[in-house]
């Protein structure tokens, strides 16, 4: 019974851990009318996260064009920070068009810190409840 107990008290931890494991990035969904010039091949999105003194291009292949009136895209696993985005078209000839506009976006996907004293008043709910089941002195608890 007391690796019972020890157990209930294992998993109550693991919840409150797993949650925090789990944030840290953010995918980003990008949608944009299509471009209608018939010798329309893709898309590229460039990113910028120094306040837009630089930009990297973010899609790692060509983002097809689709031509069914809205494109979209998303960009996996975004960081937590502050960022700008534009996208080109690029057309077979590959020639790049010029900067849509500036979109930006400020991502945390952070979990705030859990609240304080939980687990004690968890912990003391659970022992009432085993003591109440089993009895006090199957565990060896005095409380």
């Amino acid at each position: 019974m007391k690796r019972f107990f020890w157990f209930l008290i294992g998993l109550c931890l693991a919840a409150l851990l797993v949650p925090a494991l789990a944030y840290g990035a953010s995918d980003v969904t990008f949608n944009w009318d299509s471009n209608t010039e018939a010798d329309m091949a893709y898309y590229n999105i460039y990113r910028s996260d120094d306040g837009q003194l630089t930009w990297n291009k973010v899609n790692s292949a060509p983002i097809i064009h689709e031509g069914m009136g809205i494109e979209t895209w998303t960009e996996l696993g975004v960081p937590d920070g502050t960022y700008a985005w534009y996208a080109t078209a690029v057309d077979t000839s590959e020639n790049e068009s010029a900067a849509s506009n500036i979109v930006t976006a400020s991502l945390d996907s952070t979990a705030p810190a859990p609240p304080k004293n939980f687990l004690i008043t968890l912990i003391q709910k659970i022992l009432a409840f085993l003591k109440a089941v089993f009895g006090k002195g199957c565990f060896g608890v005095v409380g």
